[in-house]
């Protein structure tokens, strides 16, 4: 590698050994960063094709954001990081200024503890500190649920998947924010004394959350009330019954942990349906594990109610 030709396409000495923030911003033009890649990331992770596609999703949306994020060269003369973004500048032909920082020490990102990964819920604490983590849990769930469709798994939105994210958490929070603690208000009797259906909190949570939006949240709590009786042995009600008997039945027994939650969104759907229809609960769940599956509840009740472009128009 020539040491004069890196100088003069880079504009600076990528094998400094004075640690330290060059003054200004530097520019960086897809040519240099073509020779960055090219001659000066001996010393990088290996490239990732879903990071590259988060990077390259994130600047379509929000355009290339000023993050102080710095361009760093170890005294090797290599790049540690940024090397998605190097990629992404060339892929979208952009010339952005950035911080340049030289001399970094080779094993500094090894020996250096690193940030803490943010995610939703840090993102939705950054600007409202009365939210808590159960709330941001329900609200993913309710995001997940609420924009299914089959086949693509979520509805796309300006051509980008719905689920909750960091990118997205602080735009869904103030939107949903009023349900999602409807939902925590008209579930948490129902969890007070952490019994069997704990595990489930956040499911019925976030279907509460819906029955609320759409003004159907008296019937949360008579629904879970029965519930709530039928599991302690206090009276017993058709519905809840049936509901159990489905939940626990062998055939569900082996379930994964991601399938679970989702078949029981399928059973509150449809007992929606059944309690607004006889709210005294003395009706059949009328429900098979076969009939448990999107493309069959979509077509009608509550489940279809709760969806966004239902048909997968867009």
């Amino acid at each position: 590698m020539n040491r004069q030709k890196s100088i003069d396409v880079l504009g600076f000495d990528p094998w400094t050994q004075e640690y330290g923030a060059q003054p200004g911003l530097y520019k960086l033009t897809p040519l240099r960063a073509q020779y960055i890649l090219d001659y000066h990331n001996e010393d990088n992770r290996a490239r990732s094709k879903a990071q590259q596609a988060n990077i390259g999703e994130s600047i379509d949306t929000n355009g290339y954001q000023n993050d102080g994020d710095a361009l760093r060269l170890n005294k090797e003369g290599n790049i540690p990081e940024y090397q998605h973004r190097l990629f992404e500048l060339i892929k979208k032909d952009m010339t952005v200024y950035v911080p340049l920082v030289l001399g970094v020490e080779p094993e500094s990102f090894t020996k250096t503890a690193g940030a803490l990964p943010r995610g939703p819920w840090a993102e939705i604490y950054r600007i409202d500190k009365t939210a808590d983590k159960d709330e941001v849990t329900t609200l993913g769930k309710l995001i997940k649920r609420h924009y299914y469709k089959s086949g693509s798994g979520f509805v796309q939105e300006v051509g980008k998947k719905k689920e909750l994210s960091l990118q997205n958490a602080a735009k869904l929070w103030p939107e949903w924010k009023t349900y999602v603690r409807e939902g925590e208000n008209l579930t948490k009797f129902f969890f007070d004394d952490k019994g069997k259906w704990s595990k489930e909190r956040a499911t019925f949570a976030s279907w509460a959350a819906l029955m609320a939006r759409h003004g159907q949240g008296k019937y949360v709590t008579i629904l879970l009330n029965m519930l709530k009786n039928e599991t302690l042995g206090i009276e017993s009600k058709a519905l809840t019954k049936e509901l159990i008997d489905l939940y626990e039945n062998s055939e569900t027994a082996y379930f994964s942990n991601t399938h679970r939650p989702v078949f029981m969104w399928y059973l509150l759907c449809v007992a929606s349906d059944r309690i607004m229809r006889k709210s005294t609960g003395d009706i059949q769940l009328s429900l098979s594990i076969g009939e448990c599956n999107h493309d069959n509840l979509k077509l009608k009740g509550t489940y279809r109610k709760f969806l966004i472009d239902v048909d997968g128009i867009y």
